[in-house]
């Protein structure tokens, strides 16, 4: 015994030995159970060993957190289209040259006017791409803006074109030609917006359609008849926005003496005088009618201005709203950029061919200006109201004065559904949702919604690629950014 009392001893020693470490493994199964939880709320793989060959204990969750699915770009609308040809106007109706009650429902495409030359989005998307999205999601028309310089210029492009390496090295009216060719074979009509003098962002500073010494009123109407011959064959470049948003400019807009009668843009006489150098009215005619001898079928598109001047109700007393002094008994009457067509009644732009007038109020709500008759308690009768008021009277003018409206520009923030539809009276959902429901109620209405655009371009202090607050699309241009603002839109599109 004593001789074999060590291997005993040694025998022992490792069934304990065993024992122990089976016991601590039993023990270590709940917690290695819980592995797979503790690794994934830290992101980590779980820490677990396995022999080869041999499935895991439990089941390997796949990487944390997931990446969010892309959805897949919007359709694309056909390859092929076709327009409906030169169109003309009976009353306030537009019309194909069968006959057939045309309205337009267009999309603004932006970025040619500025300083860059280029149409936005042509470094993210193929421009074929874009323009058939435009088509998918129920527009029949684009506005495109353009510059006086970019036609005086004609410089050639080399940014922003990573999406499209065939335009780069081309003259900006090359491309230009190619957009509208593009839209041409989809099937959606172009109306050409002449939006600033200088290339730039937004409405030329002065407000009027030239801007001294180096673009000059004769230059503007020049231009014009050059875009005119450019596209004279071209039956989908349909109508010519012959300027963006006349206004008034400087100090004390609210006052007649001022703000109307000696910075910006005015619409006919004032009390029988003429200043036909800032009368956008007779600058209108002169180049509607040098277009109209190019080309006899296009549409001739005339915004309004901001302010027009009315007799003061309370002769005695200071103006309503602003309190300003009256001015020969007158006081301003303040609206959007070009969106006061008050003036129209007592002095309507008549043109030498009949049938290819329409004006073109714009209409923007309360986040883009204040006005001072926006007040918490308004309701969408009120605003309805100051539709009418500048712009939504000329749909009862019978005649020859009649003519059709189209709303060349309106828009509102994609951020929110609330940007859409609002309860609140002063609120711009309030506003959008009263426009679009006056339009819904006047069908002989076209509009165009500013923008498409997804992102920013580089001009006017803005920063290029930053998404654009107003734009449908997102910064891929391939996807929508509010839902809501879309199916807003359809609403009052052509079935």
């Amino acid at each position: 015994m004593r001789g074999r009392l060590p291997h005993i001893v040694f025998v022992f020693v490792c069934i304990v030995f065993t024992a122990v470490v089976v016991g601590r493994a039993q023990a270590a199964r709940p917690i290695l159970a819980q592995a797979p939880a503790i690794s994934a709320a830290v992101g980590a793989k779980p820490a677990h060993i396995m022999r080869p060959g041999l499935a895991p204990a439990f089941p390997v969750p796949p990487p944390f957190p997931s990446p969010t699915p892309i959805p897949p770009p919007l359709p694309l609308a056909p390859a092929f289209g076709a327009v409906p040809g030169w169109l003309h106007t009976s009353g306030i109706q537009i019309l194909d040259a069968r006959g057939r009650p045309v309205r337009l429902a267009a999309v603004n495409w932006y970025g040619a006017e500025g300083s860059d030359f280029v149409f936005g989005g042509l470094a993210y998307r193929p421009y074929m791409d874009i323009l058939r999205t435009i088509k998918r999601l129920g527009f029949n028309t684009v506005r495109i803006p353009f510059s006086n310089q970019i036609v005086e210029q004609d410089p050639i492009v080399v940014r922003h074109l990573e999406a499209n390496p065939q335009l780069r090295g081309l003259h900006a009216m090359a491309i230009l030609d190619r957009i509208i060719a593009g839209a041409r074979q989809i099937g959606l009509m172009v109306i050409l917006d002449n939006h600033r003098s200088e290339a730039g962002w937004t409405a030329q500073e002065n407000g009027l359609w030239y801007d001294l010494p180096r673009y000059t009123p004769q230059s503007w109407i020049n231009d014009w008849v050059n875009v005119a011959r450019r596209y004279a064959n071209n039956p989908a470049v349909v109508g010519f926005d012959l300027r963006n948003e006349p206004h008034s400019n400087g100090p004390k807009e609210e006052y007649v003496s001022n703000g109307y009668l000696r910075n910006g843009a005015v619409w006919g006489p004032f009390k029988g005088v003429e200043d036909p150098s800032r009368d956008w009215r007779l600058a209108a005619e002169q180049a509607g009618n040098a277009i109209l001898a190019v080309n006899p079928r296009v549409l001739i598109i005339v915004e309004g201005t901001q302010i027009y001047p009315y007799a003061n109700p309370a002769p005695t007393q200071n103006c309503p709203l602003n309190h300003a002094p009256a001015y020969q008994n007158y006081c301003n009457d303040l609206y959007w950029w070009g969106g006061n067509l008050a003036g129209a009644k007592d002095f309507p732009v008549i043109l030498n061919v009949p049938h290819q007038l329409v004006y073109s109020p714009h209409e923007y709500g309360p986040q883009m200006h204040g006005q001072r008759w926006i007040v918490p308690t308004m309701t969408e009768a009120d605003w309805q109201h100051q539709m009418y008021k500048h712009w939504g009277y000329l749909l009862q003018a019978t005649g020859p004065s009649a003519a059709p409206i189209w709303i060349g520009e309106f828009g509102t923030p994609t951020w929110t559904s609330k940007d859409v539809y609002d309860t609140r009276g002063d609120s711009q959902g309030r506003w959008f949702s009263a426009l679009v429901d006056y339009l819904r109620l006047n069908p002989s209405v076209g509009w165009g919604y500013w923008s498409i655009n997804g992102t920013q371009s580089s001009t006017g202090g803005r920063a290029y690629g930053a998404r654009d607050s107003f734009g449908l699309l997102t910064r891929d241009w391939a996807h929508v950014a509010l839902p809501p603002l879309v199916t807003s839109l359809k609403s009052i599109s052509p079935r």
